[in-house]
């Protein structure tokens, strides 16, 4: 293994290949993007955090084996990717339909009939989307032991 100054190499190759990787827009960027245009910043940052709960839940489930099990059944990798589809599509026909309804964006998380968003909601869009999607099962199992040394 090589060495630059006191930094490892492999270190080196893991921080740009996983920063390429969360700067690239997916299901996650474009939740936070809804969220925060229908509930503002507050929702954003909340989003935010429960997709990072949602990569802890992931690296927690990879470091007891869980995930190994997941990808080694098809029956239940396969689950998992219908249930995750599933929110998915709720999610956007959720969106469509309020956009068809002309349900007015919110006011800096507030609604403008007053009724504000509830805090909770998108927590649970961020963990839930983040939890359900096979691709960071697939990413936590296949990319991130090549940079771990025995």
């Amino acid at each position: 293994m090589m060495q630059i100054g006191f930094i490892d190499a492999q270190f080196v190759s893991f921080l740009v290949a996983i920063t390429l990787l969360s700067v690239s827009p997916g299901v996650d960027t474009l939740l936070v993007i809804r969220n925060t245009a229908r509930g503002g910043v507050r929702d954003g940052v909340a989003t935010s955090i429960a997709i990072c709960c949602g990569l802890f839940v992931h690296a927690t489930i990879s470091a007891l084996g869980i995930s190994l099990i997941l990808l080694q059944s098809a029956w239940a990798f396969h689950m998992l990717k219908l249930v995750g589809a599933a929110y998915l599509i709720w999610l956007g026909v959720s969106s469509l339909l309020a956009a068809r309804r002309g349900t007015p964006l919110p006011v800096q998380g507030v609604m403008t009939s007053g009724s504000p968003v509830p805090f909770w909601q998108p927590i649970k869009e961020g963990l839930l989307s983040n939890v359900l999607n096979p691709k960071t099962v697939v990413f936590y199992m296949a990319f991130l032991p090549q940079f771990i040394s025995p």
